[in-house]
């Protein structure tokens, strides 16, 4: 991950640097923001609801980070299945997005 470890800790460190953390300068990117919880953030209800269900810190990526990290967890599962040994980059991808890959499972409709 690179900047401030692309997470807030808290509501108020959302709110006093949220908007100074998460620009790009000469870019239009807009980060997708995740709380523990795996629910995506956007704007101020969805961190007040991370907030109040005690569901920091919430993690961001920016979009041109989703498809090597999806990319890299599907060779994994391939691997795995393969019976060949796990690719720690998984694990990174878990703790940036945690409920991600249980929600992706559950469209796919693989339980």
């Amino acid at each position: 991950m690179t900047e401030h470890n692309q997470q807030f800790d808290t509501y108020d460190e959302w709110l006093s640097k949220g908007e100074l953390w998460m620009r790009r300068v000469g870019s239009t990117e807009r980060p997708v923001c995740f709380d523990v919880k795996g629910r995506i953030c956007n704007g101020t209800v969805g961190f007040m609801r991370a907030r109040d269900d005690s569901a920091f810190p919430v993690r961001w990526l920016w979009p041109s980070q989703i498809p090597e990290i999806i990319n890299r967890a599907e060779n994994l599962a391939t691997a795995v299945a393969a019976g060949r040994d796990a690719d720690p980059a998984v694990d990174d991808f878990i703790a940036i997005v945690p409920g991600f890959a249980a929600q992706r499972a559950q469209k796919r409709g693989v339980a």
